[in-house]
Protein backbone atom coordinates (compact mmCIF):
# COMPACT_ATOMS: atom_id res chain seq x y z
CA UNK A 1 0.00 0.00 0.00
CA UNK A 2 1.43 3.39 -0.95
CA UNK A 3 2.28 6.00 1.71
CA UNK A 4 -0.29 8.35 0.15
CA UNK A 5 -3.12 5.83 0.56
CA UNK A 6 -1.99 4.97 4.09
CA UNK A 7 -1.97 8.67 4.94
CA UNK A 8 -5.49 9.16 3.57
CA UNK A 9 -6.79 6.15 5.52
CA UNK A 10 -5.22 7.46 8.73
CA UNK A 11 -6.78 10.89 8.17
CA UNK A 12 -10.13 9.17 7.65
CA UNK A 13 -9.83 7.10 10.83
CA UNK A 14 -8.90 10.19 12.85
CA UNK A 15 -11.81 12.18 11.44
CA UNK A 16 -14.34 9.44 12.19
CA UNK A 17 -13.03 9.02 15.72
CA UNK A 18 -13.05 12.73 16.58
CA UNK A 19 -15.92 14.08 14.49
CA UNK A 20 -18.39 11.22 14.08
CA UNK A 21 -19.05 9.32 10.87
CA UNK A 22 -21.35 11.65 8.91
CA UNK A 23 -19.53 14.84 9.81
CA UNK A 24 -16.19 13.19 9.01
CA UNK A 25 -17.47 12.19 5.57
CA UNK A 26 -18.55 15.77 4.86
CA UNK A 27 -15.20 17.17 5.99
CA UNK A 28 -13.23 14.63 3.95
CA UNK A 29 -15.33 15.28 0.84
CA UNK A 30 -14.71 19.02 1.14
CA UNK A 31 -11.01 18.34 1.65
CA UNK A 32 -10.86 16.11 -1.44
CA UNK A 33 -12.75 18.65 -3.55
CA UNK A 34 -10.40 21.44 -2.50
CA UNK A 35 -7.38 19.23 -3.21
CA UNK A 36 -8.66 18.51 -6.71
CA UNK A 37 -9.11 22.25 -7.26
CA UNK A 38 -5.70 22.99 -5.68
CA UNK A 39 -7.62 25.18 -3.25
CA UNK A 40 -7.53 25.76 0.50
CA UNK A 41 -10.34 26.68 2.89
CA UNK A 42 -10.49 30.29 4.04
CA UNK A 43 -8.79 31.31 7.28
CA UNK A 44 -12.09 31.34 9.14
CA UNK A 45 -12.83 29.32 12.27
CA UNK A 46 -14.74 26.80 10.16
CA UNK A 47 -12.02 26.65 7.51
CA UNK A 48 -9.26 26.11 10.05
CA UNK A 49 -11.24 23.39 11.82
CA UNK A 50 -11.73 21.63 8.48
CA UNK A 51 -8.01 21.70 7.70
CA UNK A 52 -6.43 20.85 11.03
CA UNK A 53 -8.95 18.28 12.30
CA UNK A 54 -8.11 16.09 9.30
CA UNK A 55 -4.43 16.99 8.90
CA UNK A 56 -1.90 14.14 8.89
CA UNK A 57 -0.03 14.86 12.14
CA UNK A 58 2.31 11.87 11.83
CA UNK A 59 5.35 14.19 11.69
CA UNK A 60 4.24 16.05 14.80
CA UNK A 61 4.29 19.43 13.07
CA UNK A 62 8.00 19.17 12.33
CA UNK A 63 7.21 19.19 8.61
CA UNK A 64 7.20 22.98 9.03
CA UNK A 65 10.65 23.14 10.63
CA UNK A 66 13.02 24.62 8.07
CA UNK A 67 16.16 23.24 9.77
CA UNK A 68 17.47 22.38 13.24
CA UNK A 69 19.27 25.74 13.23
CA UNK A 70 16.04 27.59 12.42
CA UNK A 71 14.15 25.88 15.26
CA UNK A 72 16.91 26.51 17.79
CA UNK A 73 16.91 30.20 16.81
CA UNK A 74 13.15 30.38 17.42
CA UNK A 75 13.60 28.75 20.82
CA UNK A 76 16.56 30.92 21.86
CA UNK A 77 15.46 34.31 20.51
CA UNK A 78 11.70 34.09 21.02
CA UNK A 79 10.56 31.40 23.43
CA UNK A 80 13.34 31.25 26.03
CA UNK A 81 14.18 34.94 25.67
CA UNK A 82 10.72 36.08 26.73
CA UNK A 83 9.18 33.32 28.86
CA UNK A 84 10.70 33.14 32.33
CA UNK A 85 10.99 29.97 34.37
CA UNK A 86 8.07 29.52 36.76
CA UNK A 87 5.62 31.49 34.61
CA UNK A 88 1.97 30.55 34.19
CA UNK A 89 1.92 30.03 30.43
CA UNK A 90 -0.89 29.98 27.87
CA UNK A 91 -0.20 28.37 24.49
CA UNK A 92 -2.72 28.82 21.69
CA UNK A 93 -2.68 26.31 18.84
CA UNK A 94 -0.22 23.69 20.14
CA UNK A 95 -0.97 21.29 17.28
CA UNK A 96 0.85 18.07 18.15
CA UNK A 97 2.97 19.75 20.84
CA UNK A 98 5.90 20.87 18.71
CA UNK A 99 6.59 23.89 20.96
CA UNK A 100 4.75 22.61 24.03
CA UNK A 101 7.56 20.24 24.95
CA UNK A 102 9.86 23.26 25.32
CA UNK A 103 7.34 25.24 27.37
CA UNK A 104 6.80 22.47 29.92
CA UNK A 105 10.23 22.83 31.64
CA UNK A 106 9.64 26.59 32.00
CA UNK A 107 6.02 26.72 33.10
CA UNK A 108 4.75 26.33 36.64
CA UNK A 109 1.38 25.77 34.95
CA UNK A 110 0.61 25.45 31.25
CA UNK A 111 -2.78 26.04 29.63
CA UNK A 112 -3.14 24.55 26.14
CA UNK A 113 -5.92 25.88 23.93
CA UNK A 114 -6.80 24.69 20.44
CA UNK A 115 -9.77 25.02 18.13
CA UNK A 116 -9.19 21.44 16.99
CA UNK A 117 -10.26 18.54 19.24
CA UNK A 118 -7.79 16.20 17.53
CA UNK A 119 -4.86 18.42 18.53
CA UNK A 120 -5.91 18.58 22.16
CA UNK A 121 -6.36 14.79 22.14
CA UNK A 122 -2.84 14.32 20.74
CA UNK A 123 -1.33 16.61 23.36
CA UNK A 124 -3.22 14.87 26.17
CA UNK A 125 -1.75 11.57 25.03
CA UNK A 126 1.77 12.88 24.40
CA UNK A 127 2.04 14.75 27.71
CA UNK A 128 -0.02 12.38 29.85
CA UNK A 129 2.74 12.13 32.44
CA UNK A 130 2.75 15.89 33.06
CA UNK A 131 0.63 17.17 35.95
CA UNK A 132 0.86 20.91 35.35
CA UNK A 133 -1.15 21.14 32.09
CA UNK A 134 -4.79 22.11 31.53
CA UNK A 135 -6.35 21.30 28.13
CA UNK A 136 -9.15 23.24 26.43
CA UNK A 137 -10.93 23.21 23.06
CA UNK A 138 -12.19 26.71 22.28
CA UNK A 139 -14.19 28.58 19.65
CA UNK A 140 -11.19 30.05 17.85
CA UNK A 141 -11.46 33.53 19.37
CA UNK A 142 -12.12 33.50 23.14
CA UNK A 143 -10.80 32.13 26.44
CA UNK A 144 -13.77 31.93 28.84
CA UNK A 145 -12.14 29.17 30.89
CA UNK A 146 -9.12 31.34 31.84
CA UNK A 147 -9.52 33.62 34.87
CA UNK A 148 -8.62 37.31 34.89
CA UNK A 149 -4.92 38.06 35.53
CA UNK A 150 -4.12 34.32 35.56
CA UNK A 151 -1.42 34.21 32.86
CA UNK A 152 2.20 35.43 32.98
CA UNK A 153 3.17 34.57 29.39
CA UNK A 154 1.34 33.81 26.13
CA UNK A 155 2.98 31.83 23.33
CA UNK A 156 1.65 31.00 19.87
CA UNK A 157 3.63 30.01 16.78
CA UNK A 158 2.27 28.90 13.38
CA UNK A 159 -1.33 29.51 14.46
CA UNK A 160 -2.19 33.21 14.15
CA UNK A 161 -0.84 33.22 10.59
CA UNK A 162 -4.11 31.41 9.79
CA UNK A 163 -6.51 33.53 11.88
CA UNK A 164 -8.52 36.35 10.36
CA UNK A 165 -8.15 39.90 11.79
CA UNK A 166 -11.61 40.02 13.39
CA UNK A 167 -10.85 36.89 15.41
CA UNK A 168 -7.34 38.11 16.27
CA UNK A 169 -8.93 41.28 17.63
CA UNK A 170 -11.17 39.21 19.91
CA UNK A 171 -8.16 37.22 21.09
CA UNK A 172 -6.17 40.37 21.92
CA UNK A 173 -9.07 41.64 24.03
CA UNK A 174 -8.98 38.32 25.89
CA UNK A 175 -5.21 38.59 26.29
CA UNK A 176 -5.59 41.93 28.04
CA UNK A 177 -8.07 40.33 30.43
CA UNK A 178 -6.18 37.14 31.31
CA UNK A 179 -2.64 38.59 31.45
CA UNK A 180 -1.28 39.50 34.85
CA UNK A 181 0.41 42.90 35.28
CA UNK A 182 3.82 42.70 33.60
CA UNK A 183 2.90 39.57 31.60
CA UNK A 184 4.33 39.12 28.11
CA UNK A 185 2.82 37.82 24.87
CA UNK A 186 4.77 36.32 21.95
CA UNK A 187 2.55 35.84 18.90
CA UNK A 188 3.64 34.77 15.40
CA UNK A 189 1.23 36.14 12.78
CA UNK A 190 0.94 37.45 9.23
CA UNK A 191 2.95 40.58 8.49
CA UNK A 192 1.72 41.88 5.14
CA UNK A 193 -1.75 40.40 4.63
CA UNK A 194 -2.74 37.83 2.04
CA UNK A 195 -0.32 36.91 -0.70
CA UNK A 196 -0.90 34.63 -3.67
CA UNK A 197 2.16 32.50 -2.85
CA UNK A 198 1.25 31.52 0.67
CA UNK A 199 -1.77 30.60 2.72
CA UNK A 200 -1.79 33.45 5.19
CA UNK A 201 -4.61 35.43 6.78
CA UNK A 202 -5.18 39.11 6.06
CA UNK A 203 -3.47 40.21 9.28
CA UNK A 204 -0.67 42.76 9.22
CA UNK A 205 1.94 44.03 11.65
CA UNK A 206 0.14 47.37 11.79
CA UNK A 207 -3.17 45.77 12.71
CA UNK A 208 -1.63 43.81 15.57
CA UNK A 209 -0.07 47.01 16.91
CA UNK A 210 -3.48 48.72 16.68
CA UNK A 211 -5.27 45.86 18.44
CA UNK A 212 -2.74 45.91 21.28
CA UNK A 213 -3.02 49.68 21.64
CA UNK A 214 -6.83 49.40 21.84
CA UNK A 215 -6.47 47.10 24.84
CA UNK A 216 -3.74 49.04 26.62
CA UNK A 217 -1.01 46.52 25.84
CA UNK A 218 2.49 47.83 25.13
CA UNK A 219 4.19 46.63 21.93
CA UNK A 220 7.76 45.71 22.89
CA UNK A 221 8.93 44.80 19.39
CA UNK A 222 7.95 43.22 16.09
CA UNK A 223 10.52 40.84 14.63
CA UNK A 224 10.52 39.31 11.12
CA UNK A 225 13.87 37.50 11.15
CA UNK A 226 16.27 35.62 13.40
CA UNK A 227 20.01 35.58 13.91
CA UNK A 228 20.41 39.28 13.32
CA UNK A 229 18.59 39.04 10.01
CA UNK A 230 20.46 35.98 8.75
CA UNK A 231 17.54 33.56 9.21
CA UNK A 232 14.06 34.17 7.84
CA UNK A 233 11.29 33.84 10.40
CA UNK A 234 9.06 32.25 7.77
CA UNK A 235 9.79 28.60 6.96
CA UNK A 236 8.37 28.97 3.44
CA UNK A 237 10.79 28.97 0.54
CA UNK A 238 10.09 32.53 -0.53
CA UNK A 239 11.90 35.80 -1.07
CA UNK A 240 9.36 37.99 0.68
CA UNK A 241 8.68 38.11 4.43
CA UNK A 242 5.03 37.26 5.11
CA UNK A 243 5.41 36.60 8.84
CA UNK A 244 6.29 38.53 11.96
CA UNK A 245 6.37 37.96 15.70
CA UNK A 246 4.80 40.59 17.93
CA UNK A 247 6.10 40.76 21.50
CA UNK A 248 3.82 42.80 23.77
CA UNK A 249 3.45 43.41 27.48
CA UNK A 250 0.69 44.28 29.92
CA UNK A 251 1.72 47.32 31.99
CA UNK A 252 2.56 46.60 35.62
Amino acid sequence: MSSGIRGLLEVGRTAVRDLGFMRAIRVLMRKLWRKLRHDRPPNTVEGNLEVWETHDWSQGGEEWTASPEWKEAVLDELLRAHIRKGARVLEIGPGAGRWTEHLIPLASHLTLVDLTPACIAMCRKRFAAERNIAYHVNDGRSLPFVADNAIDAIWSFDTFVHIEPADVRHYVAEFARVMSPGAVGVIHHSRTGRHRRSWRSDMTAERMAEFCEEQGLEMVKQQDSLGGGAISLCQLQTQYKPDIVSVFRKPS
